[in-house]
């Protein structure tokens, strides 16, 4: 039998104007200790891209919709475990009877590896029954059209970005249904780095160039690429080719150049 050790870590936590709000403790297990196909099988964490969040922002500053940071308090603690897990006795609450004696946990904690998955699938579960829509292919976005209002909710792990064309229909969701804390960061986000501007005309447009093996040294190619979704780049990157291409020309002041991988 595999019996986790346990530590308690003690935190501040700070409000939005820097003022202390409150002292924090939390009970983590050592998951480092876990053996895979024993007390834990799949492991899985809702990232959103960053790609789908400034299109989000995009959408906002556009049609001027609401939106809301939504962090969900002590979320690790609703997942449902399904794996066996034992951990021993959290430290200073050691049952003086049974000093021995170790936990079987019943809902997941902060540390476990399978903890991230087994909140989300508990997420999932509730967002469905609320009628949201998650897509096959995202696991990170939930939306709903309900009454032909979009309403768009995007998963960062245990935060939520809430947003819609209905504001009435965004604070109903929050106030109703989520057992959160809001979070609210300002106004502004210049000093953040994060400047987006409202665009007429929302157009997905894609850009790509190659410098045809202008590398001197070993005659590869650099490619990169960028996407602009209306006036804001949502992504770019670039990376040189990993295969030489060879110039073949019989004359290159009359003919174009030839260019065919090297094996």
């Amino acid at each position: 039998m595999n019996v986790l050790d346990n530590k308690w870590v003690l935190r501040k936590k700070y409000k939005a104007d820097g003022t202390l709000e409150r002292l924090k403790a939390c009970l983590v297990a050592k998951g480092f200790q876990q053996t895979p196909g024993v007390d834990y099988f799949d492991t899985f964490s809702p990232v959103v891209k960053s790609s789908t969040l400034r299109i989000m922002f995009t959408l906002v500053v556009t049609y001027n919709w609401d939106i809301q940071q939504v962090d969900i308090n002590n979320a690790f603690f609703n997942g449902e475990l399904n794996e066996t897990v034992y951990m021993q006795q959290p430290k200073g609450f050691v049952n003086p009877q049974y000093p021995t004696h170790v936990c079987k946990l019943q809902k997941t904690v902060y540390g476990l590896k399978q903890t991230p998955r087994a909140w989300y699938e508990k997420l999932k579960s509730a967002m469905v029954s609320w009628g949201l829509i998650n897509f096959v292919s995202y696991n990170s976005l939930f939306f709903s059209n309900k009454n032909e209002k979009l309403l768009v909710i995007l998963i960062y792990v245990d935060d939520m970005l809430i947003t819609g064309e209905d504001t009435a229909a965004v604070n109903h969701l929050i106030s109703s249904q989520l057992p959160v804390c809001l979070k609210s960061y300002g106004i502004s986000t210049i000093n953040l780095g994060l400047v987006l501007k409202p665009t007429k005309l929302l157009t997905l447009e894609g850009f790509s160039d190659a410098d045809w093996a202008c590398n001197l040294d070993d005659r590869k190619s650099n490619t990169s690429y960028y996407v602009m979704f209306g006036s804001t780049l949502i992504t770019c990157g670039g990376q040189k080719s990993k295969r030489l291409l060879l110039v073949l020309a019989q004359n290159l002041n009359t003919d174009p150049c030839l260019l065919l991988p090297l094996k």
